[in-house]
C-alpha cells in the first residue's frame, strides 16, 4: 500500500472517488465522524477535490442535496423549499 493516502470526510466527494475509479479506496476510521481513505500516490487528491467542486457534476450533487432537504420539509410538514439549480455550461 501506498504511503500517500488522501483523507476525506465528504461522503459526496468519497461516492466521486469510489465511481470514477480516480482513486484506489482503501477503507475508513472514525466512529463519531467517519474519515475515508483513498491511496494517493501522486498526490492528485486535492486536485480532484477542485474538479470535483467546480465541474458539472457539483450541479448534480447540489441539486441532490437541495431536493433532499425537500424531503425532510415534506416529512417535517413544512411547505417546499425546492429551489432549482443553475447550470452553467
Amino acid at each position: 500500500m501506498s504511503e500517500n493516502i488522501y483523507r476525506t470526510i465528504s461522503l459526496t466527494f468519497a461516492a466521486y472517488l469510489l465511481s470514477t475509479h480516480r482513486l484506489k479506496y482503501i477503507g475508513c476510521e472514525g466512529v463519531e465522524q467517519v474519515v475515508f481513505k483513498f491511496e494517493d500516490p501522486n498526490n492528485e487528491g486535492e486536485g480532484l477535490l477542485q474538479e470535483f467542486e467546480t465541474g458539472p457534476i457539483a450541479a448534480f450533487y447540489s441539486s441532490l442535496k437541495a431536493l433532499r432537504r425537500v424531503i425532510d420539509s415534506q416529512r417535517a410538514g413544512r411547505a417546499d423549499t425546492y429551489t432549482p439549480v443553475r447550470i452553467h455550461r
